[in-house]
């Protein structure tokens, strides 16, 4: 009889181990295909709804050219 319970404990062992590797795995799974169907959705659309032309009224750059050509060796 101790020998039939040693041996369903031995089963068991490998079957928590089992079960729990295969939870991990649905898990990842689960968890992959919600950020495919919710998450990536709706980051593609947020960026595309910011991607309006930006003005530029405030703004103050301006591409630096050089007038002569020591000017231009020197910017380097």
């Amino acid at each position: 009889m101790k020998n039939i319970l040693n041996g369903l404990k031995y089963i068991w062992k490998i079957w928590k181990k089992i079960g729990r590797t295969i939870g991990r795995v649905v898990n990842f799974v689960f968890l992959i295909i919600l950020y495919f169907i919710l998450l990536a959705p709706i980051a593609i659309i947020k960026k595309l709804l910011n991607l309006k032309k930006k003005t530029a009224l405030n703004s103050y750059w301006k591409l630096h050219q050089e007038e002569t050509a020591e000017g231009y060796k020197n910017q380097f």
